[in-house]
């Protein structure tokens, strides 16, 4: 050991305040005994000796107390200066000798080694000993100048903006960190990744998390690509689920330079294959369990192979897990006070809820949706309950609320689309309600009386068109203007007239969507059960074959663009080109075409659509990409596809057959020869109404999307405007306030480090938490699959929800988004999340659907009964349970899913 420089055979966290939290936790996992790549540290004292020898401290603290953090611009600025200084100033000799001598010592003999340059901090009060990603690293770095110089890149990299103002924020002297660079010989890694030896997302502390990716494991931990995610049991290390990722890259040394870094793009195949053998899962869980064992506490562990070795490349404390430590030792309660369902808003609040955007639209939902209507029945006894709650960012509806509610129906009356939300448990909690005949004359005269224009099922649809119309005439022409030139005042005037126009559009399918639509159905499988013998067959084909939906609209829109792309070569040779051209490299190679006729012609009509309600996500015109994707998927198929309106046309066939079917079989029996008249005459008029609140449920979206789209737009003007301020550092970054904070910076647009601390607090919790599938419900606020969860009715089969007829045996293809829906070949399984509108282009490809949420009137469901592909809905955890390439057989009927021995390869053979 130097002066200025230890191995990390040396040291062990005895050394931590010299070399930080990073270096002192790789010194005690080598001295432990674990393989590691030979490594050192330069100690603080070569920082401090380096900055005395440049003169450096007085210069750097003038300039660091005058920094004002209020304003990110004075930030930028002066911490610029401060890392020019540093990274200009002349290393002593006597350190860069010893720094020179350990970088040769790395690698016994030969040429000069490759080595990561790391920073490793903590504090020299050992009050915090890391600061994960604040502070630079450097991979692939050759010969001992290169290394000296990013030596001096780690120390300055403490002066960026970010880590400054998180040293500020946390209210750390400055002058208290340590900073040392730790020189580690490269892993020239197959593979690398990162475990966790509990469950971050719930806790579970008998459970043991493992990401992974092909490469460096920057490509994993940076989140630039989805990894394959392993969830392993730590008792026995057996393999509970496995999630298939898409690592459409990976990093790795720069072969032509012989140093740096150079990025691999990845074949589809590639990219959906695991990188990691079961054998190896295993390994790097007994890892992970004996690293936790040493240091007595949860591990996060950056791991690599090389050469069939696997290495331990940093560990560390993982933080944060005050409250999952407590959560992790908490039963699930039996009879919880309340079960809050994710099952109730799949396709509205299915996302992550970013807090501006849970201040808009779950807002409309809770306030002029929910709260409104309270009122207007006369439920004042529901007033105190809070409908909603936000947990980690997904939306759950309140169990109690829907027991309450429903009391006011006799028992024989409450089968309804909420039973479907809730667990069996819970369904008998709310069935056991006693019932409160008081309430329920209120609840049928209080619409009418209260909201009459908007509430009767005979006036909702009018009133519907009626606001869809004031749509068309007041947001639509403002989608395509200068947002830019707008004044405060004009801003505000626009955002007003917005909102109020999302209030109205709650207040309207209040009742269309939460009252006509359900009971019409509800009646209609009811009857059709009782009258006709139906087993849900006719149902189903009855409200199948909808005219005039936007839907179809669409996707026979998308129809035409990829009619439009095959007969063009260039086009299409560009579209299937194995580097998937960008949107810009292909129209610039093709500007001429006439496709792009049919494409402008698209955006402008449906532009203002997305996969999502969230008013984060960009809509379609922004993400162009994501269209030539749709057309993309068009043309995997020899011959094109047939027109959707053969198929609708074919659907409203098979609608009107099972209307007659149904009919017909009214009249059976004496009873049916007596009432068959009237029954028939019933069900004419129920399948007339059904048919319409069916249309009604798909069509409204899209006229909200024409109000989110311009609030969002508003929004990232705003964003944009604050960004020039110097008030938040990018426009998304306006989606992370608080309602009140936002209106509070619109009024006085002045730049606070609290606030930057927030949205950068709330950012990391969303990054965390966005891709995750939540917990379907929550038992008081323990999450749980409840005590239906995972029905398995052989080692083979899982139960969902059958929600389209047909049997179909097919591949799995797994997708978690949009932008890879073109990876979709003809005949799969689409296995997904939930489905929106904008999936709609790849239906007349699959050959069946599987969907973790949702149930027989979910968007995707209806789809699947259009193009006649079975679908089973519901399903927790599919994308998990699942792998891309597993043959599946589905029984849409059944709701069943079998996993069928043989292989994707074996079944094409």
């Amino acid at each position: 050991m130097g002066k200025y420089v230890a191995f990390t055979s040396e040291f062990g966290l005895d050394l931590i305040a010299e070399v930080g939290g990073k270096g002192a936790n790789l010194g005690e996992l080598t001295r432990a005994g674990f393989r590691t790549p030979p490594a050192f540290s330069v100690k603080i004292q070569g920082f401090d000796s380096f900055l005395e020898a440049n003169n450096l401290n007085d210069p750097i603290s003038e300039i660091a107390l005058s920094i004002d953090y209020k304003q990110m611009s004075d930030v930028e600025q002066k911490t610029a200066q401060i890392r020019k200084m540093i990274s200009s100033a002349v290393l002593p000799e006597d350190i860069a000798a010893e720094i020179r001598d350990a970088y040769m010592q790395l690698q016994d003999g030969g040429d000069p080694p490759l080595v990561a340059v790391r920073s490793s901090v903590g504090t020299r009060d050992l009050s915090q000993s890391s600061f994960p990603g604040q502070m630079d690293t450097y991979h692939n770095i050759i010969n001992a100048e290169e290394v000296l110089a990013r030596v001096k890149e780690c120390w300055a990299s403490m002066w960026t903006s970010r880590a400054a103002c998180t040293i500020h924020a946390k209210g750390i002297d400055y002058r208290m960190i340590i900073i040392a660079p730790l020189v580690q010989l490269m892993v020239p890694s197959e593979t690398a990744g990162v475990a966790f030896t509990v469950n971050p997302l719930t806790g579970n502390k008998e459970e043991l998390l493992i990401d992974a990716g092909y490469g460096l494991g920057e490509a994993v931990v940076s989140g630039k690509i989805t990894p394959d995610h392993y969830v392993i049991g730590k008792e026995k290390r057996e393999i509970k689920a496995v999630t298939s990722g898409y690592k459409k890259f990976k990093i790795e040394l720069d072969g032509k330079k012989g140093h740096g870094n150079c990025r691999i793009e990845l074949s589809e195949e590639e990219a959906v294959k695991e990188c990691l053998a079961p054998e190896q899962i295993k390994e790097i869980a007994g890892l992970g369990i004996e690293v936790e064992k040493h240091y007595r506490c949860p591990q996060d562990v950056e791991w690599a192979y090389a050469g069939g070795k696997l290495y331990i490349l940093q560990a560390r404390r993982i933080t944060g897990l005050d409250d999952l430590e407590e959560m992790s030792t908490v039963q699930v309660p039996e009879k919880p006070e309340n079960v809050w369902s994710r099952k109730f808003g799949d396709e509205y609040l299915a996302e992550y809820q970013l807090p501006l955007c849970y201040a808009m639209l779950t807002k409309w939902i809770i306030e002029d949706y929910l709260k409104e209507w309270i009122l207007i029945v006369g439920r004042r006894d529901l007033a105190d309950l809070e409908p909603l709650r936000n947990y980690n960012g997904y939306v759950y509806f309140s169990g109690l609320f829907a027991v309450k509610t429903l009391s006011a129906f006799p028992k024989t009356a409450r089968e309804s689309e909420v039973i479907s939300w809730y667990p069996s448990s819970w369904n008998e909690r709310i069935m056991s309600e006693p019932f409160r005949p008081g309430k329920l004359p209120e609840m049928i005269i209080g619409p009418y009386l209260r909201d009459f224009k908007r509430s009767p099922i005979t006036k909702n649809e009018d009133a519907l068109m009626q606001h869809c119309v004031n749509i068309e005439r007041s947001i639509l022409p403002l989608l395509n203007q200068d947002y830019i030139s707008l004044s405060k005042k004009e801003w505000k005037r626009q955002f007003d007239e917005a909102n109020e126009f999302g209030k109205e559009h709650f207040r309207i399918i209040r009742w269309g969507m939460a009252q006509h639509s359900p009971l019409l159905h509800s009646l209609t499988e009811k009857y059709l059960k009782r009258w006709a013998d139906d087993d849900g067959e006719l149902y189903q084909g009855i409200i199948s074959g909808i005219p005039g939906t936007k839907t179809a609209e669409i996707n026979r829109a998308i129809w035409r663009m990829g009619l439009s792309a095959r007969k063009d070569d260039l086009i299409r040779k560009l579209l299937l080109a194995p580097e998937h051209l960008s949107y810009e490299e292909t129209r610039n190679k093709s500007a001429e075409s006439v496709f792009w006729q049919e494409f402008d012609l698209f955006i402008n009509q449906h532009g203002h659509r997305a996969a999502t309600r969230d008013i984060s996500q960009p809509r379609w015109k922004e993400t162009p990409d994501v269209i030539l994707g749709f057309v993309r998927a068009q043309l995997h198929t020899k011959e094109a596809p047939a027109d959707p309106e053969i198929k609708t046309n074919e659907s409203r066939r098979i609608r009107k057959n099972m209307e007659q079917e149904a009919i017909g079989r009214t009249g059976g029996g004496l009873s049916g020869f007596l009432f068959g008249f009237m029954r028939r005459i019933v069900l004419e008029k129920l399948f007339k109404l059904t048919r319409r609140y069916t249309r009604y449920r798909e069509n409204q979206r899209y006229h909200l999307d024409y109000i989110l789209t311009h609030i969002r737009g508003l929004l990232c003007e705003q964003g944009r405007r604050f960004t020039e301020k110097r008030i938040i550092k990018e426009i998304s970054d306006i989606f992370f306030l608080e309602a009140e904070e936002f209106w509070h910076l619109f009024d006085n647009p002045v730049l606070s480090d609290e606030i930057a601390l927030k949205i950068e607090t709330r950012r990391k919790h969303y990054i965390d938490w966005k891709d995750r599938l939540p917990a379907t419900y929550l038992y008081d606020d323990i999450e749980t699959e409840g005590d239906d969860a995972d029905e398995e009715l052989s080692g083979d089969v899982i139960k969902g929800i059958g929600a389209s007829s047909g049997n179909k045996s097919g591949a799995a293809r797994i997708i978690d988004n949009l932008s890879h829906l073109d990876h979709i070949q003809p005949g799969e399984i689409l296995i997904t999340a939930n489905i929106d509108p904008g999936w709609t282009n790849v239906f007349p490809l699959l050959g069946g659907l599987i969907t973790e949420t949702g149930g027989l009137l979910a968007h995707g469901a209806l789809l699947a009964r259009e193009y006649g592909i079975p679908a089973v809905m519901g399903v927790p955890h599919a994308m998990q349970k699942f792998q891309n390439g597993d043959m599946l057989e589905l029984d849409g009927k059944a709701g069943t899913i079998r996993r069928m021995k043989l292989s994707h390869s074996e079944h094409n053979a």
